[in-house]
């Protein structure tokens, strides 16, 4: 089971990094939890942010993901992301 739930969240990651807004919304109707951590500490809204996926990080605010989220290493946010990448 955690196998399978860890493939999901790789596949919702993935979407995010290539901005798929139709995958993203398909994972979050399934259920996905769009706040989890990826192995290197990030959600889904931070990629967004580092990926400069503008509509992404919109959709998933209105998914209702948490922006205001802390990186679990660094403490960022994605706003301070997306500040750091200059949008």
């Amino acid at each position: 089971m955690e196998s399978l739930k860890r493939s999901a969240l790789k596949s919702l990651f993935c979407a995010v990094e290539c901005g798929d807004l139709t995958k993203l919304r398909m994972y979050a109707a399934e259920g996905l939890d769009l706040d989890e951590y990826d192995n290197d500490g990030m959600t889904t809204s931070i990629l967004a942010a580092l990926c400069g996926q503008d509509a992404v990080l919109q959709a998933l605010y209105e998914l209702g993901a948490d922006i205001n989220k802390l990186h679990a290493e660094t403490g960022a946010t994605s706003l301070c992301v997306a500040a750091q990448e200059g949008q």
